[in-house]
């Protein structure tokens, strides 16, 4: 089913004009999203429900819209490319030239010789606890090798493949996870690391942030490297050896934020507010490409949404849309006067 069937069928049973088997398939769209069988009282309330019933009428469906021409193939790209650059000199500030680094670049150079070794051959993934605390969950296939205890100031590990790590936090001792020709550095973090072909290598942050540059340049990070902090992730690729950041696939609430209890149910907001309590709530910087989308107002109530699926109800209801553009997302639109 397209959009378009979809937004006639809805007219239809508005109108009194369906089918007894349409009525009851626009009556299981209403279920979806909990809703009574009638549209909301304001025509702000309505475009919010019937942008929330196609989303899970897609999903449950399992529609695939028009993909979006990918960012990369794009002549804007390049100065993203050269943004991502001016990013890695930010990581000068955080992982400089110390006696921490210049003894894990001795550490890199040879394997452990007291060392502990798990390898997961089952089918779901795995829970390793490490010597300080710090808790692995290792994927299927995946190995990890790690000293059977940290005893110098880093803690470093190897790992060969895909997990999800939570770093008990030790500002005395970072800790390095080497995987292929990356290294990333961190102090007490979550973050996951998508390792299994080292041609590319992906590290995105849950909480806290970390450190992803090239095991060569653990003297001099800076050169290239990326800080992240939480809901942004880095692309690795090999041959190019260079990294591109951008966003995790599912962005979710930062814990600072969840302890400010954001709401998201909005009555007659402006959008540019709006805006605001979704970059404070996950940490990501949005970016009007056209002002006037500021003046538009939004009445709806958006929780228990994914932060796309935020996005995709609000710029259907404000006819809108949205494009993630390296680590930021850029909305775009007509605006309203």
């Amino acid at each position: 089913m397209s959009k378009q069937s979809f937004e006639h069928l809805l007219e239809k049973y508005l109108a009194g004009e369906c089918t007894p088997a349409e009525k009851q398939l626009v009556e299981q769209w209403y279920n979806l999203v909990g809703k009574e069988l009638q549209p909301p009282q304001s025509e702000a309330d309505w475009k919010i429900t019937k942008a929330k019933m196609w989303l899970k009428v897609k999903k449950q469906a399992q529609i695939v819209e028009p993909a979006i021409i990918p960012f990369y193939q794009k002549a804007v790209f390049r100065a993203v490319a050269a943004a991502c650059v001016a990013l890695a000199f930010g990581i000068a500030f955080w992982v400089r030239q110390s006696p921490e680094s210049r003894q894990a670049a001795q550490l890199l150079s040879k394997e452990y010789s007291d060392r502990i070794e798990w390898k997961n051959q089952a089918p779901e993934a795995k829970t390793v606890v490490l010597s300080d605390g710090s808790k692995v969950q290792l994927q299927p296939t995946s190995r990890l090798i790690s000293p059977k205890s940290f005893t110098g100031s880093v803690r470093e590990i190897k790992l060969e493949g895909d997990a999800f790590f939570n770093i008990a936090h030790n500002p005395e001792k970072p800790f390095l996870v080497n995987v292929g020709n990356v290294v990333t550095k961190v102090l007490g973090t979550s973050f996951w690391i998508r390792g299994t072909h080292n041609k590319q290598i992906e590290v995105g942050v849950k909480t806290g942030k970390v450190a992803v540059f090239e095991k060569k340049m653990l003297d001099k990070p800076m050169e290239n490297g990326v800080i992240l902090t939480p809901n942004l992730k880095v692309t690795y690729f090999a041959d190019e050896q260079h990294f591109v950041a951008g966003l995790v696939e599912k962005p979710e609430i930062i814990k600072a934020a969840a302890l400010n209890h954001y709401a998201f149910d909005f009555k007659n907001e402006p959008f540019e507010k709006v805006v605001e309590v979704l970059e404070k709530a996950y940490g990501i910087e949005l970016f009007f490409e056209n002002e006037s989308l500021k003046n538009c107002t939004l009445t709806g109530n958006l929780e228990g949404l994914e932060m796309y699926e935020k996005l995709e109800v609000i710029c259907q209801s404000l006819a809108a849309s949205y494009q993630v553009r390296g680590t930021r997302i850029v909305i775009n639109g007509k605006g309203c006067q």
